[in-house]
């Protein structure tokens, strides 16, 4: 939909930015979009603010609301963050270069760190580090019954948290 230059879009968050005194609403629309909407609103500029207006679409169903788009045979369904084994939730965060940074200010620099295979290093990788600090020889234990899985639940909440991804660990 964007007749009369208005563009249907999915609330999916909304966050405080307490530093600014603002709230940041996140929308998400179908790709194909993005340029319809670059070409209406022009990039984002820091330096000068580009207000719109926001209003629900009542009336509708979230069916009413999602692009038709042909399925994917090969496209595997999402998995929610909470519906992921923990292995692969700390598997994805090793690879995200905005984790890997926040993980090494957790352990002071120089301490010497125990790798999978046993050696003792300076110089340890993230999964070493998450192994280290969750007390796991193996990021698949963090799915066993193992006082890990609390330590990694632990992790990855003080992650978002100090990242700004949410405003404070719910329980």
């Amino acid at each position: 939909m964007t007749a009369n230059n208005v563009i249907q879009a999915a609330y999916v968050n909304f966050k405080y930015i307490t530093s600014r005194n603002v709230c940041q609403v996140v929308l998400e629309v179908p790709m194909e979009q993005g340029t319809v909407i670059h070409d209406l609103l022009g990039p984002p500029l820091p330096a000068k603010a580009n207000w719109v207006a926001l209003a629900p679409l009542g009336g509708l169903d979230d069916a009413d609301m999602e692009p038709e788009r042909k399925p994917d045979p090969a496209e595997k369904p999402r998995q929610s963050w909470s519906e992921m084994p923990r292995s692969k939730q700390a598997a994805i965060r090793c690879n995200e270069p905005a984790f890997q940074k926040w993980i090494k200010t957790q352990l002071s620099w120089g301490k010497a760190v125990t790798t999978q295979d046993g050696d003792i290093t300076q110089h340890p990788t993230t999964a070493d580090l998450v192994r280290h600090l969750c007390q796991v020889a193996s990021r698949s234990e963090l799915d066993q019954n193992h006082p890990g899985a609390g330590h990694w639940d632990d992790l990855d909440a003080q992650y978002m948290v100090d990242t700004g991804q949410i405003a404070e660990r719910t329980r």
